[in-house]
C-alpha cells in the first residue's frame, strides 16, 4: 500500500453484490477447506438470491464488511448475532476472506478489528465465537493475537473428496460499555 491509496472498510450492500459475489466465490474456489460452503454449490445461484442474501445481511447484528483499496473489493467477513432468549449473549464470526495477493499486509486484523468494535457496542453481547480449520495456522495465529482462545475441535468436520478436515472452536469474551 503506498501513500495516495484510498482505503476503506464498510457494509456490503446490495450495490456490491458483483464485487462481493466474486471474491465469494474465488474464496471457495481458492480455500475450499476453510469453508464450510462450496463453490459447487454456490456458483449456479442467481443473482438475486445473493441480493436477498445481502439485504439480510445488512444490519447491526447481521453484516457482511469490506475492505476496499481503491475502490476495489480485497477482503470481506460475516458476523450474525445468534437468534433466540438463550443465545443472544453470542455472535459469529463467518466467511473471513482476503484476497491472497494481499495477505500479509494487516487487512485482516482491520476486519476483525471492526468486527469486535462493532460487537462492544451491541447490548448484552458477551461473546464472539468461530470456527477455524486446524492446518489454517495464520488465521488461527490471527486470532489468538486478538484474544480469541480455542475452547474445542471438532474431528473431521468437513469432508472434501476423501479428505477430512478438523476445525477449531474458539472464543473471544466481550466487554461492553
Amino acid at each position: 500500500m503506498n501513500e495516495v491509496d484510498s482505503v476503506e472498510i464498510r457494509l456490503i450492500s446490495e450495490h456490491d453484490v458483483n464485487d462481493f459475489w466474486k471474491i465469494r466465490l474465488r474464496a471457495l474456489r481458492e480455500e475450499p477447506g476453510s469453508f464450510s460452503a462450496s463453490y459447487e454449490d454456490e456458483v449456479a445461484k442467481p443473482i438475486g438470491d445473493i441480493i436477498s442474501w445481502i439485504r439480510q445481511r445488512s444490519g447491526p447484528e447481521n453484516y457482511i464488511l469490506g475492505y476496499f483499496r481503491n475502490g476495489l473489493l480485497i477482503g470481506i467477513v460475516g458476523f450474525a448475532r445468534e437468534q433466540g432468549a438463550k443465545l443472544r449473549h453470542k455472535g459469529r464470526v463467518w466467511g473471513m476472506y482476503i484476497s491472497p495477493e494481499v495477505r500479509g499486509q494487516g487487512i485482516g486484523r482491520l476486519l476483525l478489528t471492526e468486527v469486535i468494535r462493532r460487537s462492544s457496542d451491541l447490548e448484552s453481547l458477551e461473546q464472539i465465537v468461530l470456527t477455524v480449520t486446524s492446518r489454517n495456522k495464520p488465521a488461527i495465529q490471527l486470532y489468538e493475537n486478538l484474544g480469541f482462545s480455542s475452547y474445542g475441535l471438532e474431528k473431521r468436520a468437513l469432508k472434501i473428496g476423501a479428505e477430512y478436515l478438523d476445525d477449531v472452536y474458539m472464543v473471544l469474551p466481550i466487554t461492553n460499555k
